[in-house]
């Protein structure tokens, strides 16, 4: 499902009253919220680079959130940089330090942009970082992601959750016997989506698809 089919679906559960213009915004809201609420497979990124005497940081990837792993090659061997407290780590390995050496720290915490290694480099080193980034918001109608691919309807729940709260108003889905709410539908689908997370982090072949969507 794309986003403009998506949006047609939270159209028919609202109407189009005043909040129709809202709904692009609710989706991604909503998508936001579920990848706030864990590190789902498909937000892994890697990016690689290097350090260098002159270059003592690494760059934080776009739409960060957080970050899994950081590991440098000294020649041949992978050797993993230790996150700390910027406050410590530069207390420790002051700016203009003549202390060079295998990097073996990193601060999340230095500019908008990068994160700082210490020590300083004392020749160059190939780095490879894994993080975890937010999807990008979707914007045209023929946009996909892994969410409305794979789980469109626990956004499409999310987002009714968006309008009930920006609106005041109370939907009630299912039929007249049984009437749900979009809360209890989306918490019932969340739950299930972990467990199957779960599982599958102890599992090959994980059925998280990455490929061409806008992530």
């Amino acid at each position: 499902m794309n986003f403009g089919e998506l949006q047609t679906q939270v159209s028919n559960k609202i109407g189009y009253g005043d909040q129709a213009a809202k709904i692009p915004t609710y989706i991604n809201s909503a998508i936001h919220q579920l990848e706030e609420e864990d590190d789902w497979p498909h937000m892994e990124n890697k990016a690689t680079g290097s350090l260098t005497t002159s270059i003592d940081y690494v760059t934080i990837p776009t739409r960060y959130k957080n970050t899994k792993s950081l590991f440098v090659t000294n020649d041949t061997e992978q050797r993993e940089v230790h996150i700390g407290e910027y406050s410590e780590i530069i207390r420790e390995y002051p700016f203009g330090s003549n202390s060079k050496s295998l990097p073996k720290r990193f601060a999340e915490k230095y500019s908008e942009s990068n994160f700082i290694v210490r020590p300083y480099p004392d020749k160059t080193y190939a780095y490879e970082m894994l993080t975890n980034v937010f999807s990008a918001d979707l914007s045209a109608d023929a946009d996909s992601n892994w969410w409305t691919a794979n789980k469109w309807e626990i956004v499409l729940y999310g987002a009714l959750i968006q309008f009930e709260l920006d609106s005041g108003q109370q939907l009630k889905l299912g039929t007249e016997e049984m009437p749900l709410s979009p809360m209890i539908l989306y918490q019932g689908m969340l739950t299930i989506l972990k467990k199957s997370m779960k599982r599958r982090k102890y599992t090959k072949g994980i059925a998280y698809s990455r490929a061409s969507y806008v992530v």
